[in-house]
C-alpha cells in the first residue's frame, strides 16, 4: 500500500509515516520540508511549489499511483490529488 501524504511536515503527518512504515510519499511547499519529510523515513518527498504531485506518483510508481491519499491542507494540491 502506498500513501501519498499532502502537508507531510506536521506531527499527525509524521505519525502517519510511522504507521504506513515507510510506503510514504510526503508533499510538501520547500526542498527543506522535503528534507524532513525523507529524514522521518517517507519513500520519496515531492516539493509541489516545482513538480506536479500527479506526475511525480506515477513516475514513482510506475503508473500505478496511491492507494491512500492523505490531505490535511485541501485547496489545488488536493485537486491535483483527485485527478490520478
Amino acid at each position: 500500500m502506498l500513501v501519498v501524504i499532502q502537508g507531510s511536515k506536521s506531527i499527525k503527518s509524521n505519525t502517519a509515516i510511522i504507521f504506513f512504515l515507510k510506503q510514504v510519499i510526503g508533499a510538501c511547499g520547500g526542498p527543506e520540508k522535503c528534507e524532513i519529510v525523507k529524514s522521518k523515513g517517507a519513500f520519496a518527498a515531492i516539493d509541489y511549489n516545482k513538480e506536479s504531485i500527479k506526475d511525480k506518483v506515477k513516475e514513482l510508481t510506475d503508473g500505478k499511483g496511491a492507494n491512500i491519499i492523505l490531505d490535511a491542507v485541501g485547496g489545488d494540491i488536493f485537486d491535483q490529488c483527485l485527478r490520478w
